[in-house]
């Protein structure tokens, strides 16, 4: 279990044959986690990884956001989530970016086009409020409705499963609602459209695995999308609380059809091949050993 504070015990028994001289804690339980770690063992490194830029004020977070702040590095995978630890009294000379990896999906065999319609639109990730979900199975159904020869797929678990089918018509045709799968590369690369409307991300990976494949993205106006796409992508949805709005996008993107406007973020992703991140993690951690020298 993620919670149990037995694994506090076990990876110190770890720390202890290993010797490692950096603890690199990844996920909100293993931050927990770490700041006990690091009281056991004083001379190992402790280096936060950030894979988010947003937070509810919950007991949870409220522990974990305290205990985090006492790493001795943080290293973000978006400016955002950077700004996040400097605003909870971390010293900015302690954190850092970097951004996610992006396999070569192109190289991958995909199998034969999942998809029994000619064109779909697609929707993968967590089934939870940041996902923005509900409104997004919404404009979803409203799509099904208008344009029966469109597929609309939600794919995914998490807390709001039941509540998407209890706000949505299960009985179109054209639209569902399936659990995660593992071969999501497939439905992005024969999709037409990628939908995401999240209210923060760290790096948003789905979003990078589809412009991978040139798949056409409708997205949040949020800071995390535009760092890729552009602030002036035509695509991003100012009022995405509201379905109707999301609507009209996705609408207007399925009717254009303009790939072309996704240059911005095929050069973005250029960036993140696995050599250039593993080299920019290599110099961090080289960095803190040298921190740890001098004092």
């Amino acid at each position: 279990s993620f919670y149990n504070p037995i694994n506090i015990v076990r990876i110190s028994s770890v720390i202890r044959v290993v010797q490692p001289d950096i603890l690199f804690s990844w996920l909100q339980s293993s931050d927990v986690y770490s700041f006990f770690i690091k009281k056991l063992h004083k001379s190992i490194i402790w280096i936060l990884a950030e894979r988010d830029s947003s937070y509810p004020k919950t007991l949870k977070f409220n522990i974990r956001r305290y205990l985090g702040s006492k790493a001795d590095l943080i290293i973000a995978n978006s400016d955002a989530g950077k700004k996040y630890w400097i605003e909870n009294n971390v010293d900015k000379d302690n954190v850092f970016v970097v951004k996610n990896i992006l396999i070569n999906s192109l190289g991958e065999e995909f199998k034969s086009n999942p998809y029994s319609l000619s064109k779909n639109i697609v929707f993968a990730g967590r089934l939870e409020k940041q996902k923005n979900v509900v409104n997004i199975a919404k404009a979803f159904e409203s799509l099904a409705h208008k344009y029966n020869n469109v597929g609309f797929y939600i794919f995914g678990d998490g807390s709001l499963r039941e509540q998407l089918d209890i706000v949505t018509d299960k009985s179109i045709p054209n639209f569902s609602i399936r659990p995660f799968t593992k071969d999501i590369i497939s439905y992005y690369s024969y999709a037409d459209i990628y939908v995401s409307m999240s209210f923060h991300e760290g790096t948003p990976n789905a979003l990078l695995e589809c412009l991978q494949v040139q798949t056409l993205p409708v997205l949040s106006n949020i800071k995390e999308h535009q760092d890729i796409v552009g602030e002036r992508y035509p695509y991003l949805v100012e009022d995405y609380h509201s379905y109707n709005s999301i609507e009209c996008v996705i609408e207007r993107a399925l009717l254009e059809d303009d790939k072309e406007v996704i240059a911005t973020g095929l050069e973005y992703i250029k960036e993140l091949r696995p050599d250039l991140i593993a080299c920019s993690y290599v110099d961090i951690f080289k960095l803190a050993l040298s921190r740890d020298k001098e004092l």
